[in-house]
């Protein structure tokens, strides 16, 4: 059961390492399922004077309205312990440090795997069922939506048995959804020859009404989310063919108008700059420390514009560890120490393959609803039927999914502060298994004494 599955029936936000969405927001945030489908509705944007944003902005590629947002993310993304952020830097220049650090450990690895030791080199490799400790950064798609599907099992009222979209969620989707969604949003119908977005000269919910319906008929993705007709998404997998690998499909199914919940929505509709969650320069480079052996990361950021942000005894540890590994190590040479060091195992890099398990953070509760700061509406609305798609129209909580079973993993505090000056230092503690680069020079000494004796012995 691969990551997807494992966490597809519950949220994500109580997860280790999982920094997606911004701490305090009342949204879930939900992957789709590899192996199950996936149904959600989209919910559009809405405008402080009381209306929709259309769904599109115009009729140019991937000209989009804000309803779906994306942005570059890493993935499960570490060693010692993992993590998923969004990369991005609000008002930075140039490639954030998680960026550069994916980047520059991928291209080495393919293109000069001797300048590395070989078990960083398989960190950048995975098998089936195990996805690479490091891949590149990769653009993930966001909708605020409401799910009607999770891992494949509809969303009821287990009470009533009558549906219960759980709202609100936060959906992730990965590259190839997003490749989907682009493609699709952006193919016209061959066979349209109605009217065009710029004969619309209604202003105001009218004239977005008549844009939405345009858009609808235009395009292959028909409406994903107008309030008025925009369809459930299905999502699923597409099996791999001769010309493409396996990837995620969508489907838009039935008309699912907001209807009675259209006040709801504006409540718990959040902008993105608030929902999401991005991390400082100071962040990302605290995460590497933690995730990772501090030499891997001076290696990738020591010569970078970054050089000066990283912690004192992060700086130069790369060089500092070859210093010490004369002879008992080489670049992409795994068993060079064990030749050199008459037949004793090689000494295991210091924190490659060791895991520590760290103190986990108290989760922040999730405040209510009405405690969020968006502006209210109040606006009279008909009950909803009770053959409602919407069920009761309260939007049901997420608390009753199912939890993610199996161990826990390694801890990576939710809270960035808490990442403060708790770098990756290798301890030399035996508990942890791992090996402190101080030492590694007395210990060198020391087997090449023993190595020395035992040869002036047999002499």
């Amino acid at each position: 059961m691969g990551f997807k599955d494992r966490v597809g029936g519950g949220g994500l936000d109580a997860m280790p390492g999982f920094m997606i969405r911004m701490p305090g927001m009342p949204h879930r945030t939900q992957l789709a399922s590899w192996d199950k489908d996936t149904r959600l509705r989209v919910f559009p944007m809405p405008l402080g004077d009381g209306g929709w944003q259309p769904m599109r902005n115009s009729v140019e590629n991937d000209d989009f309205g804000d309803a779906v947002a994306v942005e570059p993310c890493c993935r499960k993304l570490g060693v010692h312990e993992q993590f998923t952020v969004i990369t991005r830097i609000p008002d930075h220049d140039g490639e954030p440090p998680i960026t550069k650090f994916c980047k520059s450990m991928v291209s080495t690895a393919e293109n000069s795997p001797h300048d590395l030791p070989r078990e960083w080199c398989e960190w950048t490799k995975g098998a089936r069922g195990r996805a690479p400790k490091i891949a590149k950064v990769q653009n993930c798609i966001f909708f605020q939506c409401a799910m009607l599907t999770i891992n494949g099992e509809e969303c009821i009222n287990r009470q009533t048995g009558r549906p219960a979209p759980k709202f609100p969620a936060l959906f992730m989707g990965s590259v190839s959804l997003l490749m989907t969604f682009s493609r699709l949003g952006n193919t016209l119908v061959e066979s349209y020859n109605g009217p065009r977005p710029s004969s619309v000269i209604a202003q105001g919910e009218e004239g977005r009404k008549q844009l939405d319906r345009i858009y609808k008929d235009m395009f292959q993705l028909g409406d994903w989310c107008s309030p008025e007709g925009g369809r459930v998404m299905r999502v699923f997998q597409v099996p791999a063919t001769q010309e493409m690998k396996p990837h995620y499909g969508i489907e838009m199914q039935e008309e699912m108008p907001l209807g009675p919940i259209e006040h709801r929505v504006r409540e718990v509709w959040k902008p993105w700059d608030q929902l999401l969650r991005y991390h400082t320069v100071e962040e990302q480079i605290g995460y590497l420390c933690r995730a990772f052996p501090i030499e891997a990361v001076d290696f990738t950021l020591g010569r970078s514009e970054y050089e000066g942000v990283l912690p004192t005894h992060v700086r130069g540890s790369w060089q500092r560890l070859q210093q010490q590994m004369v002879g008992a190590w080489s670049p992409g040479l795994p068993n060079a120490a064990q030749h050199q060091m008459g037949g004793q195992p090689p000494m295991r890099m210091p924190g490659v393959g060791q895991s520590r398990q760290m103190p986990q953070q108290p989760q922040q509760p999730t405040p209510p609803i009405s405690m969020s700061p968006q502006p209210q509406h109040p606006q009279q609305t008909t009950p909803p039927a009770r053959t409602s798609a919407w069920g009761d129209g309260s939007g049901d909580a997420f608390d009753d999914q199912p939890q993610p079973s199996g161990p826990a993993g390694p801890v990576v505090p939710q809270t960035p502060a808490a990442f403060s000056g708790q770098t990756n230092t290798p301890a030399a503690s035996t508990e942890s298994g791992a090996v402190d680069p101080s030492e590694l020079a007395n210990t060198l000494n020391m087997l090449r004494q023993a190595q020395e004796q035992n040869s002036q012995q047999g002499s």
